[in-house]
Parts: structure tokens; sequence; C-alpha cells
């Protein structure tokens, strides 16, 4: 049970540091509007805290792969203001647009099908490829975390109702005469 405890205690004590030493959030943010486009419309991209002064790559990141929109430039506070054109071979889907300044900032992009000619939208003969979300060291060092601390309690409370289990078993054993003994720890 000691052992439990310490485990626990450990467990709790790497969360903390974690939790301590991580900024959740460092105050870069990036928006699109609209936040829904089809390959082929222009979307406006603004952010801010991204770095004074620099050149800001723009990128759509899904279906496998990472697409270049563009480069601006942020002003001196950082911020930037800028349109760009959707590629007209985006496929339909989720996914995930970075400004890449001092820091990375994100926000979600859904690309709608394109209109065919005559009215008719396109339809995807195959289904297609889960986009795959990149995520930041910070971040994933924070889910590990969070998992690992959410099985260890799994595992201690598993152990605890184990070994209650096997107290109340070892308590009930039951002597040739029929008579319910305690053994073990509980003996007095």
């Amino acid at each position: 049970m000691r052992t439990n405890l310490t485990f626990a205690a450990g467990l709790a004590f790497v969360a903390a540091m974690t939790f301590n030493g991580l900024a959740l959030a460092h105050g870069q943010s990036v928006t699109v509007q609209p936040a829904s486009a089809k390959p082929g419309d222009s979307i406006t991209i603004s952010g801010t805290d991204l770095g004074g002064n620099r050149k800001i790559d723009v990128v759509v990141i899904g279906m496998g792969k990472e697409t270049l929109l563009g480069t601006t430039t942020s002003n001196p506070q950082g911020a930037i203001s800028a349109q760009f054109t959707l590629p007209k071979e985006l496929m339909p889907g989720s996914y995930q647009l970075r400004a890449k300044g001092k820091e990375n900032a994100d926000t979600d992009l859904t690309i709608a099908a394109a209109p065919l000619p005559g009215g008719a939208s396109m339809q995807m003969a195959a289904t297609p490829e889960l986009p795959v979300r990149e995520r930041s060291l910070p971040e994933t060092a924070l889910l590990v975390d969070l998992f690992g601390i959410m099985a260890g309690f799994g595992l201690f409370f598993a152990r605890v109702a184990r070994d209650r289990a096997e107290r109340r078993e070892l308590a009930q054993t039951v002597s040739p005469a029929g008579v319910s003994t305690p053994v073990g720890p509980l003996a007095g």
C-alpha cells in the first residue's frame, strides 16, 4: 500500500513539474476568415504575437502533407493580416492552418467540395486519408503526461481493489471444523 502511495505521489510530482514549466498559452494566435472555404477561394489570415518584423510562412497542413500558401511580414508588434488563395488541388476535409513565426500559431480550416461545372459538387470516389494534425512538443508532452497520470491512477485503484478483495478472502477462510477463522494480519 505504501508503494502505491509513493507511486501516486511521484506521478503527481511529475505532473506538477510538467504543468509548472509549460506555458499553455504563449499569446500567439492566428485566425482565418472564412473558416470554411473551397479550393480557389480567397481567405484572410490574421495573427498576433508572432514576432516583430519577421517573415511569416502560412501553410495548410492535412491529408499527409504541408502546403505553403505564401509568406507575409509581421509588423513591429508581431501582428499579421494577409490574403491568400487556396490551391485548387486541395481535397475536401479538415486541415490546420499554421502561421510560422517566432512561435507557431495554428487554427482549424475546413476545405469544402469545389463546385463542378453545371453546379454539381465534387464527390470523392474513395475514402480520403484522414488528416493528421501535428502537435507542438509542449502539447505532446502535456498529453503524454496526462495519459500517463490517468494510467497510473487506474493501476493504483486496480491494485487497491485487488488488495481489498484478497484481504476479504483471507478473513473469510474457513477452518476444517466449519468455523470461520481470521488468518494473517487480521488474526488477533
